[in-house]
Formats: structure tokens, C-alpha cells, sequence
């Protein structure tokens, strides 16, 4: 399927999926702003409609779009809101300090195993210090 809901506002992703199709909503600038498309546009039937023609033409051009495959070993880099998500992050063995203080590092073997850390990056994110 060739729709790409990303929160990405440089679309660096077209790298990878350079046929890929988005509609965005909003942008995120942080943590605790982010601009949003005026409010006519993102409520209603409006939206529906917009978000309803993308899926329609992303299902009916799926089969011009070869599925991505990444060969391993897979090498990922995730900024994290804030240090505290940083070193809960690094208690993960193969996950260490990147760049800035907000960014963690690791190497899997495939994208799978990538996937499933990143989905236990998120979760430990949640965790509120005490």
C-alpha cells in the first residue's frame, strides 16, 4: 500500500518511498505546539473527503508500488522528547547515546527486530520519571 502517514515534515521518507502518497493534518514542531490545517479544512466533510480520495488512489495504485525491502543489518537513530526517555532507552541492551541528548542508537539484524525496539522505545517513553 502506498499511503505513508508520517510525522516527517521534511519528507525524508521519500528517500525510501519515493512513490508514496501523504496528506497531512498537521505539523509537529515539539512536543508541545504543533500547526494544524485551518479548521473548515481539518473538520467535517472536508477532511473525510481529502483523506477518502488519498486511501482510493493509494489502494487503486498498489500494485505499481514494489513492497519495501531492507536488508540487514538495519541501523536506526530515534530522538527522544526528553533525557529522561534517553536513559531508559540506553537500560535496553545494543541501544546507546547518539548526537544530542535526545537521540539513542542501535543496529539490528532486520527491519522486524528494528520495529519490535523501536515498539519498546515507545513504551518505556511513557514512563513518567519519578
Amino acid at each position: 500500500m502506498n499511503v505513508v502517514w508520517v510525522a516527517d515534515a521534511h519528507g525524508t521518507y521519500r528517500n525510501l518511498l519515493p512513490e508514496a502518497l501523504d496528506r497531512r493534518a498537521r505539523l509537529v514542531r515539539g512536543k508541545p505546539r504543533a500547526g494544524t490545517t485551518p479548521p473548515a479544512r481539518r473538520c467535517g466533510s472536508w477532511a473525510r473527503e481529502r483523506l477518502r480520495r488519498a486511501a482510493a488512489g493509494a489502494v487503486s495504485g498498489r500494485g505499481r508500488v514494489a513492497p519495501l525491502e531492507l536488508a540487514g543489518p538495519v541501523d536506526v537513530e530515534v530522538d527522544l522528547a526528553g533525557p529522561h526517555m534517553v536513559d531508559l532507552a540506553t537500560l535496553v541492551p545494543g541501544v546507546s547515546r547518539a548526537g544530542n541528548g535526545r537521540t539513542v542508537a542501535f543496529t539490528t539484524d532486520g527491519f522486524a527486530d528494528a520495529y519490535r525496539l523501536i515498539v519498546l522505545l515507545v513504551q518505556l517513553a511513557s514512563v513518567k520519571p519519578a
